[in-house]
């Protein structure tokens, strides 16, 4: 039987070829998860505090630039004041829905309450390069018109999905209440005020009530960044060496979780090969100049190294053996994407570069790199 390390490229092809993939994401869409972590308390604000603080039921939207449902220094529409006043979600949806036939919005987005705070609240939404916008409010209960949320916050910046964003919560005084205490009785403001920043009694700290955390939701994050790097990898190794079943690894869903999801991550999800050591689709020198200058060369600690360190074929350690994958199955110096087979010029560098290994231990500075560990 053939050893990993000498498996023939033609046999891992095949291989792939066998894995079914199933879970491609359309490129102009981006699946996020919103988190809404209320603090709210008498400890973070204790001035005014009321009884039963809470957090009406989450309403908004995804759009574009064309519009916008409430911004600071304009006049809170009806659904702003429903929701504001009353924690009704239905005019807002109302005012979206109307958006989303004017071809400036995509999709409603709604979720559940906070019914004591301190709580949290999740929910997931789909958002597209031509709706990258996301607005997303709350009323603060009980409040006379005082609420918590995000206007128009840009998911795609720059031409590119972001991968996770923390936005704090001030509250926000929707204009169309003058009531000055949580508990204060409806007064309604005639004419409406603009919507302002709360910055008075009993709101003077600026401290805020809590966070709206984006995460981008996507296949083969186990470190939940909201992008793809070597901590995911490094995680799935993990959980191969230890023999686990944790369904979040099984990228291929065939019940178990092996070198195959740890194949498919690589190939379909990072679109790179072994060697690739800084995730940037090529196995050239800057991989081996990082991977050496870590230092972890054959060392005598077992179990520390990881993908950025030079661990390529997931054993935890950075050794020949990842050298030796890493030439067999990738084209040196040439874009993941460029490659078919390896061309006979990138066996010749890894068998010269191989032998050379000895020489260059031997020949380096004190510190550079570690001694190889005995195997005798």
């Amino acid at each position: 039987m053939q050893s990993p390390s000498t498996t023939r490229p033609h046999g891992i092809i095949a291989i792939l070829i066998a894995i079914h993939w199933s879970t491609v994401a359309t490129a102009g869409t981006a699946t996020y998860q919103v988190t809404f972590d209320a603090i709210w308390s008498e400890e973070t604000h204790p001035v005014d505090f009321p009884r039963n603080p809470h957090f009406s039921s989450l309403i908004g939207g995804t759009h574009n630039d064309d519009i916008r449902f409430w911004e600071t220094g304009g006049l809170a529409t009806q659904g702003i004041e429903w929701m504001a006043e009353l924690g009704s979600t239905s005019g807002l949806r109302t005012e979206v829905d109307a958006a989303i036939t004017a071809g400036h919005a995509r999709t409603v987005v709604a979720g559940g309450p906070i019914r004591q705070s301190p709580g949290e609240t999740s929910l997931q939404f789909e958002v597209a390069d031509t709706h990258p916008l996301i607005t997303l409010v709350t009323m603060v209960a009980p409040s006379p018109d005082w609420f918590l949320g995000t206007s128009g916050l840009d998911l795609r910046p720059d031409g590119e999905w972001v991968g996770k964003v923390v936005h704090d919560l001030l509250v926000y005084d929707a204009g169309t209440d003058s009531g000055l205490s949580f508990a204060s009785p409806n007064n309604d403001t005639d004419p409406q005020d603009p919507i302002i920043l709360l910055d008075m009694f009993p709101l003077e700290s600026h401290t805020p009530f809590g966070s709206f955390t984006f995460l981008r939701i996507i296949d083969g994050d186990f470190n939940q960044t909201g992008t793809i790097d070597a901590g995911d990898i490094d995680q799935l190794s993990e959980e191969i060496r230890q023999g686990g079943i944790d369904p979040r690894f099984d990228l291929n869903q065939d019940t178990t979780v092996n070198s195959d999801d740890r194949m498919l991550w690589l190939t379909e999800i990072a679109k790179t090969s072994l060697g690739d050591s800084n995730l940037d689709q090529r196995f050239d020198s800057g991989d081996l100049v990082q991977v050496f200058q870590a230092g972890e060369y054959e060392d005598s600690e077992p179990f520390n190294s990881g993908w950025a360190e030079g661990d390529w074929d997931g054993d935890g350690d950075f050794g020949s053996s990842d050298l030796i994958a890493a030439f067999q199955t990738s084209t040196y110096e040439e874009p993941v994407a460029a490659r078919l087979t390896p061309e006979p010029q990138g066996w010749l560098l890894s068998i010269g570069f191989l032998l050379a290994l000895p020489f260059i231990r031997c020949g380096a500075p004190a510190g550079n790199f570690r001694s190889p560990r005995n195997t005798s």
